[in-house]
């Protein structure tokens, strides 16, 4: 089984070289490059796109499952096996995430994530975009970034691994800004900065986080959604409590509801942003 995240350790310098060579490359834009480095550096942070559900649970409860925990809490309660609900909950997937789970050390303690310069997210895996504060991810002891999403880019199709891919991608946290501009750094250099959150993490594409460790709501910086939605279900909110919806409209609006609740509890900044 490969360690990855001693892996992403011993390849810091190696970005830094790699690094340096591209912006030699660039010459006339490296000063546009050296702007874009410098924002993932400080404003780069480990963020986790969520559903609603999953969210109200680490609020409520101050627990943040992976699939695993979740198989474990539930085989004792349905008489299910273990295999049979992480099949349920991975579909199509399953079998791709089995393999690389078990590939690297540590596997089902793994917690995934995306690198994230501002903005919703990959929200392909939810609306709420969970983002850390830098201590909390400087804190972890394993953290690693890949190229982009594991289960695409690094099986194949009768689901090896790629392993020399993985050697070669895996960046410490210390070293984000530079693996954020090997991928995106000839793109960034031709764009506004306001289209730089989009460029590194969106429902089209992320540097994708790996990392062990528990999550509490204190770890939070903030969560964020989408502004329109947020207008939505405000503007319900008086509905709802003089019982004017009905079915999944009322409950939609009372889940956010008691997100905004426990948000506040929590001291949780929420914040809207344009889709």
């Amino acid at each position: 089984m490969m360690n990855l995240f001693q892996v992403a350790r011993d390849n810091a310098e190696s970005f830094s070289r790699r690094y340096e060579s591209v912006r030699d490359a660039m010459k006339e834009t490296a000063f546009q490059l050296d702007r874009f480095v410098e924002a993932v550096w400080s404003e780069g942070r480990l963020a986790i796109n969520m559903r609603p559900t999953v969210l109200l649970r680490l609020l409520a409860l101050g627990r943040y499952q992976n699939v695993y925990d979740w198989a474990d809490e539930l085989v004792g309660r349905t008489g299910q096996s273990r295999e049979e609900l992480l099949r349920l909950r991975l579909k199509g997937y399953y079998d791709r995430r089995m393999a690389f789970d078990c590939f690297l050390e540590q596997g089902e303690r793994l917690r995934y994530g995306a690198l994230n310069l501002g903005g919703l997210g990959a929200v392909y895996f939810g609306d709420y975009c969970l983002v850390f504060g830098e201590a909390f991810a400087e804190g972890l002891a394993d953290l690693s970034y890949l190229w982009a999403d594991s289960l695409e880019t690094y099986l194949m199709p009768d689901c090896m691994v790629d392993e020399l891919g993985l050697r070669r991608d895996a960046c410490p946290h210390s070293h984000r800004h530079f693996l954020a501009a090997l991928k995106h750094g000839a793109k960034a250099v031709t764009l506004a900065e306001h289209r730089w959150p989009a460029l590194v993490c969106s429902r089209a594409g992320f540097i994708e986080a790996i990392f062990v460790g528990s999550v509490a709501p204190a770890d939070l910086q903030a969560v964020r959604m989408d502004q329109l939605d947020y207008e939505l279900y405000f503007d319900s909110l008086v509905d709802a409590a003089l019982g004017r919806l009905r079915g999944s409209d009322r409950f939609l609006v009372e889940e956010f509801d008691t997100l905004l609740n426990l948000l506040e509890q929590n001291s949780i900044p929420l914040e809207k942003v344009a889709a």
